[in-house]
């Protein structure tokens, strides 16, 4: 393998596409608002003409124009969230079938497509309608949004990195991302759209050439990483076992392609529930993601609580944004390097009689295929590789000990009594973001080889409905208890987190796994 190539396979190959996938998002999402105040407040003008001397803020703050920004910015977010997440078993399977890049360019040549519809929408009258802004929705939840590019990111890191570097991968992976939607909000105010509605086109402009650059990157830069699935080594088998058989080949053939579209669409649903171990992660999961949905109240509530001004509001952010760099860069790196040096005793315990030898898996193929019978059914059994039992255990601590430090930072703002104690209760919070790399490594490590894309697409489905949800119910909580139990919300967010923490109870156990088809 050339330097080249072998430089192409490394996880840090996927970082590029990270910075610029969260880049062109941020700067559609930042700049939606200010067209649809080009959009309404430019109508309301042509319809009443006789008030063309009220400034064009007044236009925009009217309670009619008001509601159809608000109904137009409901229906575009809803639709860019509810289609993904409904696709998401299409993701998933195209994920592991048609492989990694292929995801990666249909997820953005179609947000290239819907931001473009933007771009022409922002640039002529004509097209300027509320319509205009449904159909770009369209576009851009078939893309797949976060849903199909975070799990063929996360995939891809899965197939050409170890289980021992993984959650530092994933890691870099989430800082890259953040520093993307950070930039995002720079370039949007250098290009002027907040402040002028009319620039709004070059905003968007300017998430087409980040998508232009994704594509390029895949197609120069990126390597196809897809595994060969379960499926295609199970038809592998019977085929070699003769041309008698060779029916009964074309018969298990027809029955993996005759999957109708519903049952696409609920792989990944019923995948991880029928998997202990992934369902587990699953309700992990929806409770991190939908409990950090308190920090969107963390100046409302101290500015009601504390009064808290915005230089202190500003150090508490910092705070937590630097611990959250630190425990991704340094922590992360350093626990599994302090892991290694651990006996791994558990890692020693599998029995080898409680594996299958490839003799007998043989054995068994032989007496299966003796058989005549109408009904067939082929079993593949892969012994796990014992060498990801101790990765799994060390993801396993890492994530619980992340927890623990997200929960005690829950705790400690619930309890803070003024904006330092706030800050230091961040603090803790922010070293613990590291259970997020650590849990999606768990994720791939116990999803069945040939099903991981299917998998992650369901976990990034699951947290984007959490991301969406959390926000709405959190805020409807501390408007409704502001006045009488201001901590409320806070100690809500902890009982949540306090839920996770029973997760270092779950033992991980890489046993041999069966797959039937």
């Amino acid at each position: 393998m050339s330097e080249t190539t072998r430089r192409r396979s490394r996880p840090t190959a996927v970082l590029p596409l990270a910075l610029v996938s969260s880049l062109a998002l941020g700067l559609t999402e930042l700049s939606l608002d200010p067209l649809l105040r080009l959009i309404h407040c430019d109508n309301y003008k042509e319809l009443h003409p006789g008030m063309v001397f009220i400034p064009e803020l007044d236009f925009c703050g009217l309670p009619h124009v008001e509601r159809l920004r608000s109904r137009d910015a409901t229906a575009y977010f809803s639709l860019s969230i509810v289609l993904p997440i409904v696709l998401s078993g299409l993701y998933g399977r195209l994920l592991d079938t048609k492989g990694r890049k292929y995801v990666m360019l249909g997820a953005a040549s179609m947000g290239a497509a819907g931001d473009l519809w933007l771009y022409l929408t922002a640039s002529y009258g004509s097209l300027q309608s509320s319509w205009s802004i449904y159909f770009a929705a369209l576009l851009k939840g078939l893309s797949g949004n976060l849903v199909a590019l975070n799990a063929a990111q996360y995939a891809f890191v899965a197939d050409v990195s170890s289980p021992r570097t993984r959650s530092f991968s994933l890691g870099l992976m989430w800082l890259i991302s953040w520093l993307g939607g950070s930039l995002s909000g720079i370039i949007s105010v250098i290009l002027g759209a907040p402040q002028q509605h009319d620039l709004v086109a070059n905003t968007f402009a300017a998430a087409i050439g980040a998508w232009a650059l994704y594509v390029l990157h895949v197609l120069a830069v990126l390597p196809e990483t897809s595994p060969q699935t379960v499926e295609n080594l199970a038809l592998t088998a019977l085929a070699a076992e003769g041309s008698s058989r060779g029916g009964e080949v074309a018969t298990i053939t027809g029955r993996l392609s005759r999957l109708t579209s519903l049952t696409e669409l609920c792989e990944p649903a019923s995948l991880i529930f029928r998997h202990p171990i992934l369902r587990w992660l699953s309700l992990v999961s929806f409770t991190i993601y939908f409990a950090a949905g308190a920090l969107t109240l963390l100046v409302p509530y101290h500015d009601f609580v504390f009064g808290v001004d915005p230089n202190e509001t500003g150090i508490i952010a910092t705070c937590k944004n630097i611990a959250s760099i630190v425990s991704i860069i340094f922590l992360l790196p350093f626990f599994s390097a302090v892991y290694r040096c651990l006996p791994s005793t558990r890692a020693q315990s599998i029995s080898q009689n409680e594996c299958i030898s490839p003799t007998e898996r043989t054995a068994l193929l032989s007496e299966d295929s003796q058989r005549k019978s109408v009904r067939m059914t082929e079993v593949i059994v892969i012994q796990a590789d014992q060498s990801t039992v101790a990765p799994a255990q060390q993801e396993l601590l890492l994530c619980a000990t992340g927890l623990l430090l997200q929960l005690a930072g829950m705790i400690g703002t619930w309890r803070s009594e003024d904006w330092v104690e706030v800050a230091e209760a961040m603090l803790l919070f922010g070293l613990g973001c590291a259970a997020g790399p650590s849990l999606w490594s768990l994720i791939t490590l116990a999803a069945p080889p040939s099903k991981i894309g299917r998998a992650l697409a369901g976990f990034s489905a699951l947290n984007v409905a959490a991301t969406a949800l959390r926000s709405p119910a959190f805020h409807a909580l501390f408007g409704a208890t502001v006045e009488t139990m201001p901590r409320f919300v806070w100690l809500c967010a902890s009982v949540s987190s306090l839920s996770t923490k029973t997760f270092h109870r779950t033992q991980v156990h890489v046993v041999p796994r069966v797959y039937s088809l």
